[in-house]
């Protein structure tokens, strides 16, 4: 944010193990984040596979939608990378997949995450015919970057 502000997105859906195993509940709203990069929305891993959330960002002003992960099989990360490229579609804006990856001895649940981050875009005319702007290679720990407008 602007001068150095903080600001806070709670994950919103729970995913099954969260709410069933684990027994937390989903809290806080859906914010917008004006920052000197324009206005940022954030859905959290699995509030990335549901459409509506991304949409009532994108009809506030959103212009890029980071969309942190952390998943311990393939298959979660292949649905977390799918809802980014599909809201980035959906919504005409960018969306920024940012997994964790590798070792998370700091995490008493996920002991190993997948996956690779990613910048993805709608594949329309000025855009990357696959809506890839930039990947980096599966399961490696690595910076991936683009210059986006």
């Amino acid at each position: 944010m602007p001068h150095g502000a903080a600001g806070i997105q709670d994950k919103l859906i729970m995913a099954r193990f969260e709410r069933d195993s684990w027994g937390i509940s989903a809290s806080g709203t859906l914010r917008l984040f004006g920052t000197a990069v324009g206005k940022i929305g954030i859905t959290i891993c699995y509030d990335s596979e549901f459409p509506l959330l991304a949409r009532a960002l994108v009809e506030a002003g959103m212009e890029l939608l980071p969309v942190p992960s952390c998943t311990e099989k393939p298959r979660g990360y292949y649905c977390v990378k799918i809802g980014a490229q599909a809201r980035a579609l959906e919504g005409q804006c960018y969306a920024v997949h940012s997994p964790t990856v590798g070792k998370a001895p700091w995490s008493p649940s996920v002991g190993i995450n997948h996956g690779t981050a990613a910048i993805f875009s709608p594949p329309d005319s000025s855009f990357p015919d696959d809506g890839i702007v930039s990947i980096g290679a599966i399961n490696e720990e690595q910076w991936v970057y683009a210059e986006i407008e």
